[in-house]
């Protein structure tokens, strides 16, 4: 059964690249059993991580939501597009999680603006009534 996938901005997303040369080749293990899968260790357990891959397939920017096991990236070589499994094809790795929606907050201006306009109305309908009393 598919899950529904979110629909989240790519601007609402918070990026941070793993330090280090934690991305390179070294620290990929292959799943066992298989021959392109590979996973991570990314030492935490983001909500989503990214990878970008060097030239060989028809993307190199890949941002896959991390539920399976929280604390690995495991990409599948195959899905990635590469004809040939070369690990060393990934140059960078980070995590990303989806900050909470702020709450909309009215804007000083507006509010500013609502009172001036009010303000001229109540006015406008005092020079009325005092027009009218003559």
């Amino acid at each position: 059964m598919d899950r529904e996938r979110p629909n989240i901005p790519l601007a609402n997303l918070t990026y941070t690249q793993l330090s280090g040369n934690v991305s390179n080749g070294d620290n990929w293990q292959q799943v066992g059993g298989t021959n392109d899968i590979f996973a991570l260790d990314l030492g935490s357990d983001p909500e989503w991580f990214m990878i970008k891959t060097g030239n060989g397939a028809e993307n190199r920017n890949f941002l896959f939501e991390n539920n399976d096991d929280l604390g690995y990236a495991v990409i599948d070589f195959d899905e990635l597009g590469f004809g040939e499994v070369n690990i060393g094809k990934i140059s960078h790795v980070g995590v990303a999680v989806d900050p909470p929606t702020p709450t909309p907050v009215p804007e000083p201006a507006s509010l500013t603006l609502l009172g001036a306009g009010l303000a001229a109305v109540g006015t406008k309908m005092r020079r009325r009534r005092k027009q009218q009393a003559q």
